[in-house]
């Protein structure tokens, strides 16, 4: 049987995943855990500010509202994850600026 795009992201998330906290509308009180492969090295540009870059992280994880996070559900700007900016590092909350991609399995969102 083939799996579908949501079983391969399953998969692959398990498989390199590191646990961070998701917190809707940047509120405690909606915080859940959920599994995240980051990718610490990407800079993106700063809005309003020509050929400006900054640090930002990729975080890719299931587009799904209780294993990671719906596409329905993504509010960019107000929602936040607490991830470390280094891998072992302490947690800090960051801000998901945007979805740069996204499918039935998974998303892809820019923080910083």
């Amino acid at each position: 049987m083939p799996l579908d795009d949501a079983h391969l992201a399953e998969a692959w998330i398990l498989g390199e995943s590191e646990t961070i906290t998701y917190r809707p509308d940047g509120l405690p009180a909606g915080d859940r855990e959920i599994e995240a492969v980051l990718d610490r090295n990407p800079v993106s540009t700063v809005p309003d500010t020509p050929g400006a870059v900054r640090p930002s992280i990729i975080a890719y994880v299931l587009n799904d509202s209780t294993d990671g996070i719906s596409a329905s559900e993504l509010d960019c700007g107000q929602d936040v994850i607490l991830i470390a900016k280094r891998p072992g590092g302490v947690a800090s909350a960051m801000h998901i600026g945007r979805a740069i991609e996204q499918d039935t399995g998974m998303l892809a969102l820019e923080v910083h």
